[in-house]
């Protein structure tokens, strides 16, 4: 009996084993066609035909949603695989930062280490510094001390010192006195020199210096000067005046100074020319010489005994 094109399509789109399946029944079916068949049996045949192509459809249904369930299934395998990459990358990452964490360690370990040791270091200078300051400060209690002993002898000097200023108050009015005696003195001596003076030198200055004394020698103030040995004399014909000075030592040429005021306050008042003297016990060489260039006339005492 042929087939309709209907159900061949039908059957070709079945899966494999229904297709044999569906084959044998209608090869059972062809083998028996011959024989009679009671209603009953064709319709319990067809009945059963209905019933596998429910059951065809449904497990052509099931294999429809089996594909799509694989499909579903390698979706989700191949994101798994993708995932299970990504894993691998952020495990690979994560060892990377794992051992730039080790080593960050290690590093921290030794700088750890150096700080123990730059630690240590600074405990024993502290330590040193400790050791220091106590001798600082023995030191300073050793000052504090000296400086003590240093103020009570500065009281001391300070007592000596009011003592001294003491002694050598009475020693200055000591050296008052005595100058002033020494001065007595140097004055007693300095007239007994210009009266001895007086006597000798008329005729010493007659004699040696061409110059007669006209009048005797006196003592006397010009111009509110006090003049030692004042006279009037001549010297080769010309009218002069003689103005002295006494002194015991002509070393100093400060000595000199009164001459000079007393000869120009006698030059002043009288107008005539002056010859400058002085008499002395001693002169020293430089000043003689001094004194002859200045043109004063200066007679020792030896000179004239």
């Amino acid at each position: 009996m042929p087939y309709s094109i209907t159900l061949m399509r039908k059957l070709e789109m079945l899966d494999p084993e229904l297709k044999e399946i569906q084959w044998a029944i209608l090869e059972e079916i062809e083998q028996h066609r011959e024989e009679s068949v009671t209603k009953n049996e064709f319709n319990e045949l067809k009945d059963i035909v209905r019933e596998l192509g429910q059951t065809t459809k449904g497990l052509a249904r099931s294999q429809g949603e089996l594909v799509e369930a694989q499909k579903r299934t390698e979706q989700r395998v191949e994101g798994l695989a993708k995932a299970q990459g990504e894993l691998v990358e952020a495990q690979k990452r994560t060892e990377q930062r794992m051992e730039g964490l080790t080593k960050a360690q290690e590093r921290t370990e030794v700088k750890m280490e150096e700080l123990a040791e730059a630690q240590k270091r600074t405990e024993q200078r502290v330590e040193g510094l400790t050791k220091a300051q106590e001798r600082t400060e023995v030191k300073m209690e050793g000052l504090a001390k000296a400086q003590e002993r240093t103020e009570l002898r500065m009281g001391e000097l300070a007592e000596a010192q009011k003592q001294t200023e003491k002694e050598l108050a009475q020693l200055s009015r000591s050296q008052r006195g005595t100058r002033g005696q020494v001065g007595g003195l140097s004055k007693s001596m300095a007239y007994a020199l210009e009266n001895e003076a007086f006597r000798h030198l008329p005729g010493y200055l007659e004699a040696h210096r061409q110059l007669k004394i006209r009048e005797r020698f006196v003592r006397t103030f010009v111009r509110g000067e006090e003049i030692n040995m004042f006279a009037k004399a001549e010297r080769n014909g010309e009218d002069v005046l003689v103005v002295g000075e006494a002194v015991l030592r002509l070393d100093d040429r400060s000595k000199m100074a009164q001459l000079e005021k007393n000869t120009e306050a006698v030059k002043e008042e009288f107008g005539q020319p002056v010859v400058p003297l002085i008499i002395t016990h001693f002169a020293h060489p430089d000043i003689l010489w001094k004194a002859s260039e200045q043109g004063v006339l200066v007679v020792q005492s030896f000179e004239w005994g």
